[in-house]
């Protein structure tokens, strides 16, 4: 009777840029608050879900969320996000520097830092050219991962291969869970 997860996929060609924006906690939804919100004291580590070693770990509650934003899929129910990424950057001429910016508020706060690292530790399977450079904006949202993650995640800006702008309000009670 109401959204759980929810994101889009936009392509805006002059400004050649993707979006996936990601929204946060439906406030009627027991799903998002007590699993995916609240269940940060058991870990999941990174490696588990990319296969990249030594990258920290992330909420279990944080992980759920991205296993259902991935396994989401267009009405044809066999499409997901990656699935039509990977389809339309193929058939099109997509320039090099094209960015795919994730964004999201709250619980989407946390979920699009990690959905951005997921496809930068991706990006072969669906830009093989590597053409595109992921972006995450996230705003108002929890700390997805613990520290090593975290030093993780900094490794990949720091290297250029990712861009990162989050912000967040001081007095907001989301950061700081």
């Amino acid at each position: 009777v109401h959204a759980d997860n929810t994101m889009g996929l936009y392509f805006n060609a002059e400004e050649k840029l993707f979006v996936v924006a990601i929204a946060g906690t439906n406030i009627n939804s027991p799903f998002g608050w007590f699993v995916e919100d609240f269940q940060v004291h058991d870990m999941v580590k990174w490696d588990t879900i990319t296969g990249k070693k030594d990258s920290g770990s992330i909420a279990k509650g944080t992980s759920i969320g991205l296993e259902v934003l991935l396994n989401m899929t267009e009405s044809d129910h066999k499409t997901t996000m990656i699935d039509a990424l990977k389809e339309f950057i193929s058939e099109n001429d997509i320039e090099e520097g094209t960015e795919v910016a994730v964004s999201g508020h709250s619980l989407g706060g946390a979920l699009s830092p990690v959905m951005a690292l997921y496809l930068n530790d991706t990006k072969s399977k669906w830009d093989s050219a590597g053409n595109t450079i992921v972006g995450a904006y996230p705003t108002a949202g929890p700390t997805p991962g613990n520290k090593k993650f975290t030093t993780y995640y900094e490794k990949q800006i720091k290297s250029g291969k990712m861009k990162y702008n989050g912000v967040r309000n001081s007095l907001d009670i989301v950061p700081h869970a």
